[in-house]
C-alpha cells in the first residue's frame, strides 16, 4: 500500500545542516479503517534507512497479543512483497522480529499483556490506539517507558496513533492530546512535538457527510463513503444513544462522551461554552455582591476541594476552584490521571505535611469571609469548629439523593448562561466524570458505572452543586434591598 504525503512529513522533517529532525514525536488522532497503523509502521523502514543506528530498535506498541501479531504480519508482509527491502531486512518470522541486515538494528511488535519496555531505548516507536494503553497503569507505564528511552538515541521518534475513546478521555492518551491541542493554539512550547490532529471543528454539523473526510484522510481508498453513511444511518435509527455515540468516535474521531454526553451530567461542550479564562478568584471577589464556599476534604488518595462562587448584582454566578492532593496520591494515579497538567494550569497544589489542605483551605474562607460554606455533613469537623468559633456560617448539606433539586438547579442554571466558570482543567475533569443517576423521579451523582472508588474524580462537581444549594438559598436583608430610612 502507497503511503499518503501526509504519513511522510515524519520522515522528512529534518534540518538540512546536520540532518537533525525538527521534532521526536508524531501525534496522530485518527479514524478507524485509515490503514493507520500500516501507515505508522510503515516509518520503520525509511527511519531505519535515513538514520542508521548499530545495533538499534524499533517497537510497535500494541494493546494486545493479537494485535501485535497482526501488526508483525503485517510489517513482515511489506518487506516480504519488494524486493528492495528484501536486501536490507531479514524477516525472522520463528522470532516475531525484522533484522536490518547492516547495522543489526531489531524491529518488533510486542503487546502489554505478554512485554516490559522497562530498560528500552528504542530508536523508534510507534504506540497503536493510544487511548487504550493510557487507560491503564501498566499501559501508561509502557508508553512512558518508551519516551524516555529513546532520549539516548540521536534521530528518535515516536508515532502515537489513536482513535477517540468511547468513554471519557483519560490518562496519558488525555495529557499528549490536551498538549497537542495547546501547541497548536500557540499557548505551549512544541517540546519537539509535531500534532497532526485528524478532526472536525468544534462547531462542525456531525451528521454532515460532507465533513466526514477530515478525520478519515483515506477516505475513497481504505475506506468509502457510501459504507460510512450506511452505518450512520443504522446508528441514528437505534434506540441505544451508545450506538450513535460509539460511531462518532469510532469513525468521525470525536470524543462523542464530551461532546454530546450520552450518559454523564452535562455535556463537556456545554459546560466549555461558559468558560473564561480570565477569570481569577481576584475577580470573583471584585465583581460579586456576595460570596458562598463550599468545601468537599479527600484522604490521602484524593483530592480536596474548595469552590467558591460570587452573585454578582445582576443576578448571575461567577466560579472559581482549587484543588489539594497529597504526594503520595499524586503519585499513585499520576500514570492514569493528569495530575501534572492540572498542578502546571494553577488548578492542584500537590502537598507533602499532613493535613496541609484542610489548613490551607480555611484561611483561604476566613480571608474570603464568605455569606455561608457549604460541607459534608460527614467529616470536616476541625474545618467547621475552626469556621464556627471564627463566627462563620457553615451549613451541612445532604448528599446522595437528597441532592436532588440542588442537582436540577444547578443544570438549569449553566444552560441558561447564568454561571460563568474560571475554565481549569480539573474541574471540567471532575464534570466530565459525573453522572446522573435516577431512582423513582430522585437524582444523585455517581462516578462512572457507579464506581466508589477509582482515578474517576467528581468532588469538584459535588462542591458546586453545594454551592447552588446555599446560594440559592440566601436571602438578602430588608436593610440590604431597600436601605434604611433615617427619620
Amino acid at each position: 500500500m502507497s503511503r499518503k504525503k501526509w504519513d511522510t512529513v515524519p520522515d522528512g522533517s529534518v534540518d538540512n545542516a546536520d540532518l537533525r529532525r525538527f521534532f521526536s514525536r508524531n501525534l496522530r488522532p485518527i479514524a478507524r479503517r485509515t490503514a493507520k497503523a500500516p501507515c505508522g509502521t510503515a516509518g520503520q523502514w525509511p527511519h531505519t534507512l535515513v538514520f542508521p543506528e548499530e545495533r538499534g530498535s524499533g517497537i510497535v506498541l500494541a494493546a494486545t497479543k493479537e494485535q501485535a501479531g497482526l501488526v508483525y504480519d503485517g510489517m513482515a508482509s511489506t518487506v516480504e512483497a519488494d524486493q528492495y527491502l528484501q536486501k536490507q531486512f531479514q524477516v525472522r518470522r520463528y522470532r516475531s522480529d525484522i533484522l536490518h541486515r547492516d547495522t543489526g538494528t531489531v524491529l518488533k511488535a510486542v503487546s502489554t499483556e505478554l512485554h516490559s519496555t522497562v530498560g528500552t531505548a528504542p530508536s523508534f516507536f510507534v504506540v497503536d490506539e493510544l487511548h487504550l494503553l493510557g487507560a491503564n497503569q501498566r499501559g501508561s507505564a509502557m508508553v512512558r517507558q518508551l519516551s524516555s528511552g529513546m532520549s539516548v538515541r540521536e534521530h528518535p521518534m515516536g508515532i502515537y496513533i489513536t482513535t477517540a475513546p468511547l468513554g471519557v478521555a483519560s490518562g496519558v492518551y488525555a495529557a499528549m492530546v490536551s498538549r497537542a491541542r495547546r501547541i497548536l493554539e500557540g499557548k505551549a512550547d512544541n517540546d519537539r512535538m509535531l500534532p497532526v490532529l485528524f478532526e472536525m471543528p468544534e462547531d462542525a454539523d456531525l451528521d454532515n457527510p460532507e465533513l466526514w473526510w477530515m478525520p478519515n484522510p483515506s477516505l475513497g481508498t481504505t475506506i468509502n463513503r457510501e459504507w460510512l453513511e450506511q452505518e450512520h444511518r443504522i446508528a441514528k435509527a437505534d434506540p441505544d444513544p451508545f450506538a450513535l455515540t460509539n460511531f462518532y468516535s469510532q469513525h468521525l474521531n470525536v470524543h462523542a462522551q464530551e461532546r454530546i454526553g450520552v450518559d454523564r451530567w452535562l455535556p463537556l461542550d456545554e459546560w466549555d461554552k461558559h468558560a473564561d479564562p480570565d477569570l481569577t478568584l481576584e475577580r470573583v471577589v471584585r465583581e460579586s455582591r456576595y460570596l458562598f464556599a463550599a468545601v468537599d476534604a479527600g484522604g490521602r488518595d484524593d483530592p480536596s476541594v474548595l469552590l467558591v462562587m460570587g452573585q454578582t448584582k445582576g443576578g448571575d454566578y461567577l466560579v472559581w476552584a482549587h484543588q489539594w492532593l497529597h504526594r503520595d496520591g499524586y503519585l499513585k494515579r499520576r500514570e492514569t490521571v493528569p495530575y501534572a497538567e492540572f498542578e502546571a494550569a494553577g488548578d492542584l497544589t500537590v502537598f507533602d505535611e499532613p493535613d496541609a489542605d484542610i489548613t490551607a483551605i480555611t484561611s483561604k474562607i476566613l480571608d474570603l469571609s464568605p455569606v455561608n460554606t457549604a460541607v459534608d455533613p460527614y467529616g470536616l469537623k476541625t474545618l467547621v469548629e475552626t469556621l464556627e468559633r471564627r463566627g462563620r456560617d457553615v451549613t451541612g448539606i445532604p448528599q446522595g439523593w437528597k441532592l436532588s433539586p440542588h442537582i436540577d438547579y444547578t443544570e438549569r442554571l449553566i444552560y441558561a448562561g447564568r454561571i460563568t466558570h474560571h475554565g481549569g482543567p480539573m474541574l471540567r475533569w471532575n464534570i466530565g466524570n459525573a453522572r446522573a443517576e435516577d431512582r423513582h423521579g430522585a437524582r444523585s451523582m455517581t462516578k462512572p458505572s457507579g464506581a466508589s472508588v477509582g482515578p474517576e474524580k467528581i468532588d469538584g462537581c459535588l462542591c458546586l452543586i453545594m454551592a447552588c444549594a446555599i446560594a440559592t438559598d440566601h436571602r438578602p436583608s430588608a436593610y440590604e434591598e431597600h436601605g434604611i430610612r433615617v427619620l
